[in-house]
């Protein structure tokens, strides 16, 4: 009797361990790589959409969710597959990103805008295609320009025309935004375009233009003038994109008292949706 009760006791164990491992294979696997993944904020830069310490899920799947590029726990780049999208980004969506500029990050910041849209940002305002583009609800940003230059921010910017895919870029048209975005881009890309007196290269050949090989999309922070975003590392190519932000699941104001749980959680921004 003992003896088939220890046998029992290693089947349940075994079913356990299964279970679990089964578990852990399908949220790696599958419902992270394809489907929902949990982020949380972790700087102000998308204030007051998005506060530190929101935790958010992402929708991975509505614009063409992506295998693994990479062997987990590893930087082991391996070949990837995109599903097809749902979806295609557009203005106004908050997306998290692989950072172009730095690629083992993920980033969150608004689209304002897609393919083939030309952005201007004059005394702090966006204007796409030549109209002034309204303020999100809840974005912050300084209203008085008393802000020194040397402070790094880019308050007037543009216009740069954001590329599309099969898009052709002739250096010597491309005006000082556009080129040193497309400069950022190729160097993303592991390409180095240089101009010497007009004279341009990629990686030391001659060229005089550039087909773009995907669509590109300009992001900002809600809190523009507390963001680094497309104005400082150009645009975000589509291949970088992770998902559309969804729906806030939990918040937690790190600046609260540990012991005051009534005011240490944000009771009130569970469950929003992201806009």
């Amino acid at each position: 009797m003992k003896q088939k009760r220890q046998k029992k006791e290693k089947s349940i164990l075994r079913e356990y361990l299964e279970s679990i491992v089964v578990a852990v294979f399908l949220v790696m696997f599958v419902i992270r790589p394809f489907f929902i993944q949990a982020f949380r904020i972790p700087s102000g830069s998308m204030e007051d959409t998005l506060l530190v310490g929101d935790f958010l899920l992402v929708n991975k799947f509505i614009y063409g969710a992506k295998s693994p590029d990479k062997i987990p726990f590893t930087n082991i780049e391996i070949p990837y597959f995109t599903l097809p999208a749902l979806a295609d980004p557009k203005p106004g969506d908050v997306m998290v990103f692989k950072a172009p500029h730095e690629p083992d990050k993920d980033f969150i910041k608004r689209c304002i805008a897609a393919p083939r849209q030309t952005v201007e940002i004059k005394d702090k305002h966006v204007y796409i295609n030549g109209q002034k583009m309204e303020n999100p609800p809840r974005s912050k940003y300084i209203t008085n320009y008393s802000i020194p230059k040397s402070a790094g921010l880019r308050d007037n910017f543009g216009p740069a025309r954001v590329p599309a895919k099969g898009d052709t870029l002739r250096f010597a048209k491309l005006n000082e935004y556009e080129y040193e975005m497309l400069r950022m881009y190729l160097d993303y890309m592991k390409m180095t375009l240089v101009n010497r007196d007009s004279e341009f290269t990629i990686n030391s050949l001659p060229a005089d233009f550039y087909v773009m090989d995907q669509d590109c999309y300009f992001m900002m922070g809600d809190n523009r003038d507390n963001s680094r975003d497309s104005r400082f590392w150009g645009w975000l190519p589509e291949n970088h994109i992770r998902g559309k932000a969804l729906v806030l699941y939990w918040s937690w104001d790190k600046d609260a008292a540990l012991y005051d749980v009534i005011h240490k959680i944000r009771w009130a921004r569970i469950g929003d949706l992201i806009r």
